[in-house]
């Protein structure tokens, strides 16, 4: 295991160039920008391994806690790993650090663009686990979330608290 003392992981998806090279809003390159939108591109999958509750590491942040089966966390965690390409050992090999953090960039069989977008492909992966999620909401972050907190069942406090 790469992180054997992770609590959680932070993971997303999208354009190999852009999404490498954008940490911040302050570093967006029209030259990255443009083509991951309007032509299928190459793409990658970030995994960043997290320590702590994740209500304090992401106090800031907007959550939306999501109640999955066992089945559901099953069909998840296989959609994601179709999201990673196998490097020449079967094993994924990194194409990269992470933005931040101890975290790493890898391929992404999947090719991005304007109707394929991180929201989208995190909308995806609900669905193949089981929670309503529409591919129109989830063309903004914003949309996605909303949809999600429209849809969410209401949660225990302590099952909130480990879904995030």
């Amino acid at each position: 295991m790469l992180w054997p003392g992770a609590d959680w992981f932070e993971i997303g998806w999208g354009d190999a160039a852009f999404y490498q090279a954008t940490p911040t809003l302050a570093d967006l390159d029209l030259d990255l920008a443009v083509p991951a939108l309007f032509w299928p591109t190459e793409s990658v999958v970030q995994v960043v391994p997290g320590i702590g509750p994740l209500d304090q590491v992401f106090a800031r942040s907007d959550r939306v806690a999501l109640s999955l089966s066992a089945g559901g966390w099953r069909a998840l965690a296989i959609r994601l790993g179709d999201s990673i390409s196998p490097g020449p050992s079967a094993l994924p090999d990194p194409v990269g650090p992470s933005l931040y953090g101890y975290g790493l960039f890898f391929r992404s069989p999947f090719s991005y663009h304007a109707g394929r977008t991180c929201n989208q492909w995190i909308s995806g992966l609900l669905r193949n686990a089981g929670v309503p999620s529409s591919w129109l909401w989830s063309i903004t972050s914003t949309g996605l979330v909303e949809e999600l907190r429209w849809r969410a069942v209401p949660l225990a406090a302590d099952a909130a608290d480990s879904l995030g």
